[in-house]
């Protein structure tokens, strides 16, 4: 299965069963300067609906492909600007304990050989209500002929970026292609999970470089969500193809 495979199968199997997962293109920005076994795979989902831009949808999620839960909402993605427009879905407990949502987008993105500018992928979460953060995890999909080159940040608004990837193995992961789920509690590290010679090179639960509560819990998860890939060594190319951000929060 394709790089994306995994979540075009949900999104898939979220048309078969009334689901909401969304599956379209997401929002891109150039790059700034600034400073994903749980697979890619999208976790399934409860009712919900399909947005009229074509997404569908499962899971406790949206995206800038498509969010879903319990009676969620789907969203579309602008073609004018590559941004999501949000869809909507909150999984989990309904008496005000934490509850889980799951965002994602597919953009598709080439991402620039040997330039420290590389490419962001912007994904919206405008849950109704909202909520505040209380954990984090991220599910990345890339393909590329050498993950050593890859450096990852995600970051919520204005905030500090958290650092997720930085060319794993000192630079000397020369597997192909990520298909990962990153989480403060994966016992796996980057450099540790990376598998030479195969694909994907990175896979199953990862730690991040830095760990992602402390510097992300607490921030309201409604607003603009960003991941900035880069990979700034000259030869080897790729594509970021998918990412997710499962959000627990009250």
């Amino acid at each position: 299965m394709g790089r994306t495979g995994s979540v075009l199968a949900r999104a898939w199997l979220g048309l078969v069963v009334g689901c909401s997962i969304q599956t379209h293109g997401a929002g891109t920005e150039q790059g700034s300067s600034s400073e994903g076994t749980s697979t890619g795979e999208l976790p399934a989902a409860t009712m919900g609906s399909t947005s009229s831009g074509g997404s569908t949808g499962p899971v406790a999620d949206e995206t800038s492909s498509g969010g879903v839960g319990t009676g969620g909402s789907t969203s579309e993605t602008d073609p004018s600007t590559g941004e999501a427009e949000s869809s909507t879905g909150p999984v989990g407990e309904t008496d005000g304990g934490p509850q889980q949502v799951e965002y994602c987008v597919v953009p598709g993105l080439g991402i620039p050989d040997a330039n420290p500018e590389g490419v962001i992928s912007s994904l919206d979460v405008d849950l109704l209500g909202g909520g505040v953060v209380l954990s984090l995890e991220l599910v990345v999909e890339v393909s590329h002929s050498y993950v050593g080159d890859l450096r990852i940040e995600l970051r919520k608004d204005l905030a500090d970026g958290v650092l997720i990837l930085d060319r794993p193995g000192n630079g000397d992961c020369s597997g192909d292609d990520i298909d990962a789920v990153f989480r403060d509690t994966a016992l796996a590290t980057v450099d540790g999970a990376c598998m030479n010679g195969v694909s994907p090179a990175l896979s199953g639960e990862i730690q991040p470089e830095t760990a992602m509560d402390p510097a992300l819990a607490g921030l309201q998860m409604v607003g603009t969500w960003r991941l900035h890939v880069t990979d700034p060594v000259p030869n080897d190319t790729g594509t970021l193809d998918a990412w997710c951000l499962r959000i627990t929060y009250r």
